[in-house]
């Protein structure tokens, strides 16, 4: 950051991503900076605005503080790694495709994901989750949500307030109950809750007039 450039200035200008860049690279001493330059596709006619980051498969095993303040206009893939946390900036982070963290080893998310705006799928499958922060409740998802594969024993009440574009999958936890909030949330597509370990009776569609289509229980 050049002397008298404001933090915004900053993370709007090309100099921010080269930061990022070598930030990730202190915490991945495997990685070189060439390997992640390559995996970012800017935008051709504005080479400050960043179209598509594919960072899936690398080994990965943190992100840098500030890496949430990126703004993405396509897809953001960082699936296929070791991360188990996510830096506290991730409530910054605008994604105006896909967010891919499935097949990770994250056993818990910052308390500032319910700022999160991702106008596609959030993908947090396949990870080591045992609860979600309250502030999963403001989070707005465009697309779907894929939670399931994960270790969640329980979900916050917060949940109700939640809006999912498409699809929430909640299928393969480790459940046992549902807040009665859930019963005001609104899905655009499916609803799974199917390989939990619910006790008879079991959730069924009466139960969430919000859901647009299937519920799926056993």
């Amino acid at each position: 950051m050049v002397e008298g450039q404001t933090m915004a200035e900053f993370i709007e200008s090309g100099e921010f991503i080269d930061a990022v860049i070598e930030a990730m690279v202190v915490l991945n001493s495997h990685l070189t900076s060439s390997q992640l330059t390559e995996r970012i596709t800017m935008n051709p006619k504005d080479p400050t605005q960043i179209m598509h980051v594919i960072f899936s498969e690398l080994g990965i095993k943190a992100l840098p503080e500030f890496f949430g303040h990126l703004k993405i206009s396509g897809n953001l893939k960082l699936s296929h790694n070791a991360l188990t946390s996510l830096p506290e900036s991730m409530g910054s982070m605008q994604v105006g495709g896909n967010l891919a963290l499935e097949n990770n080893a994250l056993t818990s998310l910052p308390e500032s994901m319910g700022s999160m705006k991702v106008d596609g799928d959030l993908n947090l499958n396949n990870n080591a989750l045992t609860s979600l922060p309250e502030s999963m409740g403001s989070m707005k998802v465009g697309g779907d949500l894929d939670l399931q594969d994960n270790a969640l024993t329980s979900l916050p009440e917060s949940m109700g307030s939640m809006k999912v574009g498409g699809g929430l999958y909640l299928n393969y936890n480790a459940l046992t109950s549902l807040p009665e909030s859930m019963g005001s949330m609104k899905v655009g597509g499916n609803l799974d809750l199917s390989g939990n370990d619910f006790p008879d009776p079991k959730p069924t569609k009466a139960d969430f007039p919000n859901v647009e289509r299937t519920v799926y229980t056993s």
